[in-house]
């Protein structure tokens, strides 16, 4: 533990000296989420090792260091009661699954050694409906969150219950208005912009140093510049200012 909380330190000194964030791990400019098992010697003299358990968005290195001397100390313990370890589901996914620190869920996989899915969460950013209708048949009850945030794929944006009903939880669209005002209530409208203001700043800040601006006027410019991010040819170093 002490030595990954050392190898996290010197990360966030380096990034800070290259500018890329003020690293303040309060304010959700780093998380750290360490992959953690044992390996374990038997009275045999063979090994085994436990699986992996991931301890996502932890925003400190007490945090960071606790979470690991935890599961190195409990993992074993776990083990030997059934000869594999057990999960659980966190009471972040149990009580509000809509819930996380940084306003949305990641996707997270809960698998037993034995092949067996406790949990699945699922963000869908592409819009592919054949896609998502398979995550949901694959996972189905076991999957206990589905967050559609995009729609790339515009051409498969067909209804989801178009070929017949799914399986598992009802998808739900991530929109930013909505999370603003969940946000101001929690925080305070202050704290919000103040949240919202440092870090813009330090992407802008950033930004100047890989990103290049180019101005196009005229239908034709942008319809250009659309086909191009459809075709996806178009380079993420350049920020389009487009005008008609």
């Amino acid at each position: 533990a002490a030595d990954v909380v050392a190898f996290a330190q010197e990360l966030r000194g380096i990034c800070r000296f290259l500018g890329v964030t003020e690293g303040i791990m309060q304010k959700g400019h780093m998380r750290f989420e360490p992959n953690i098992n044992c390996i374990m010697e038997l009275e045999d003299g063979s090994t085994v090792r436990t699986p992996v358990v991931e301890v996502k968005n932890l925003n400190s290195f007490k945090a960071l260091r606790g979470a690991i001397e935890f599961e190195l100390s409990a993992q074993p313990d776990r083990w030997r009661e059934d000869g594999r370890l057990s999960w659980e589901l966190s009471g972040l996914i149990r009580a509000d699954p809509a819930r996380s620190t940084r306003g949305m869920d990641e996707p997270t996989f809960a698998e037993l050694p034995d092949g067996t899915v406790l949990s699945a969460t699922q963000t869908d950013l592409a819009g592919n409906v054949s896609v998502l209708r398979r995550i949901h048949v694959r996972f189905g009850d076991a999957l206990v969150y589905s967050c559609r945030v995009g729609a790339t794929h515009w051409q498969e944006s067909r209804s989801l219950d178009a070929d017949g009903a799914i399986p598992g939880p009802k998808p739900t669209f991530f929109f930013a208005p909505s999370q603003l005002v969940k946000r101001g209530k929690e925080w305070g409208r202050d704290e919000l912009n103040s949240r919202m203001n440092s870090a813009l700043a330090v992407f802008s800040a950033d930004a100047h140093r890989w990103m290049t601006l180019h101005e196009a006027h005229g239908a034709d410019a942008v319809l250009a510049a659309y086909d191009g991010l459809v075709s996806g040819n178009v380079d993420p170093s350049v920020g389009h200012v487009l005008s008609l």
